[in-house]
């Protein structure tokens, strides 16, 4: 369970720590990816979705923190995105046909979503350079 909460929380402070003094020069942004089980939890598996939560929670302490500096923070949170990973996981369950269909079939957009769409969504989080103030959003990919 710690090197689940180093990767997936801890490495979100860290980066940022790096990235701030920069990004106070340039009013820069921050984009952080969560996931989808950080907004609604997942059976089994508290020990991803806890540091998910969690980085949605900081992201918007930060958002809140780094405002006056210029800097807008926000979240992305993709629901199931087909990579190697994923399809190993799916690959051990005991019904391997079913559990990915039933993990697909909870989300509304009823798809898995593929890498490219996630860098999209990223892309259009960042927040435009025409507005003056930084903006937080948690996004929910697919909604």
């Amino acid at each position: 369970m710690d090197y689940i909460i180093a990767t997936n929380l801890k490495s979100v402070f860290l980066c940022s720590k790096c990235a701030i003094p920069v990004l106070r020069r340039t009013r820069g942004s921050i984009v952080n990816m969560s996931s989808m089980v950080g907004l609604v939890g997942q059976s089994n598996d508290g020990a991803y979705s806890a540091p998910k939560g969690g980085i949605i929670a900081k992201s918007k302490g930060m958002a809140l923190d780094l405002a006056p500096d210029g800097i807008g923070v926000n979240c992305v949170c993709p629901g199931w995105v087909r990579t190697p990973l994923v399809e190993d996981w799916f690959g051990q369950q005991e019904d391997p046909t079913n559990r990915a269909a039933g993990c697909t079939g909870s989300i509304p957009w009823d798809e898995y979503r593929v890498p490219r769409r996630s860098r999209a969504q990223c892309c259009f989080s960042l927040p435009s350079r025409r507005r003056s103030l930084p903006v937080w959003r948690c996004l929910w990919m697919g909604l």
